[in-house]
């Protein structure tokens, strides 16, 4: 997709620009949301929410009970 091409250029890896732009469409999603949604394995998943949480793209949500991600523009 193009736009993930974008987002590669930008310095992000193919998956976490599937999840990226997966989180700025949807907005607050679990780990497992997530995966379904952006097509990415849910064995590497929390790798890739974790490198998007230390490039300052996405935040856990501590109050809630899973665990969640918010991508932030």
């Amino acid at each position: 997709m193009e736009e993930e091409h974008i987002y590669q250029e930008l310095g992000l890896s193919k998956n976490e620009a599937k999840v990226y732009k997966t989180l700025v469409a949807f907005g607050t999603l679990s780990a497992a949301e997530t995966s379904a949604k952006s097509m990415v394995s849910y064995s590497k998943i929390y790798n890739v929410l974790a490198s998007l949480i230390g490039k300052g793209l996405a935040e856990i949500i501590p109050e809630l009970l899973t665990v969640i991600v918010l991508a932030t523009a």
